[in-house]
């Protein structure tokens, strides 16, 4: 007699086999485990372009200060008081998404004309110009970490008129 076909056990393991080796094949779950894997891969991707884009917002903002900074400086000239002064309060005022405050940003314009200064715009020469220069700091917060700070700049040079 056959020592297989004495076995009854034999066609039991087989069937057992089966099904394990059938389970081990199967790919339920597979699209769940991908997407794990990805899941944080996406996410940065996807902070990274909203960080950008709040940083490329910040530094619209601060170009379009300097511009209100440069225009309000060259439309100062034959006035008496220090357009200077008035440059900073204006930015304070109409710039709510930079923090824009005294103190925070430097607006020493600089002139074509050596001459020309802040404190006496009534010599200011028509046609010369002047160049406002802007600075703020951003710092890119990642998930409530930081991962460094960037120095925004922006320049802007108008006529004095």
């Amino acid at each position: 007699m056959n020592a297989r076909a004495a076995s009854p056990d034999r066609g039991a393991l087989t069937a057992r086999g089966r099904k394990l080796r059938a389970r081990l094949r199967a790919e339920d779950g597979v699209a769940m485990v991908e997407f794990a894997l990805v899941l944080p891969v996406l996410l940065a991707v996807l902070t990274g372009i909203l960080q950008f884009g709040l940083m490329f917002n910040k530094y619209i903002s601060l170009t379009d200060a300097a511009r209100i900074g440069a225009r309000e400086i060259a439309l100062s000239r034959g006035t008496t008081g220090n357009p200077c002064t008035a440059e900073e309060t204006t930015l304070e005022n109409n710039e709510p998404t930079l923090n824009l405050a005294a103190g925070n940003f430097t607006p020493a314009p600089t002139f074509s004309n050596a001459a020309d200064s802040c404190s006496d715009p009534g010599d200011w020469n028509q046609g010369d110009t002047v160049t406002f220069y802007i600075q703020e700091p951003y710092t890119f917060h990642v998930y409530g970490i930081n991962l460094g700070t960037v120095m925004l700049t922006s320049q802007v040079t108008d006529s004095i008129e």
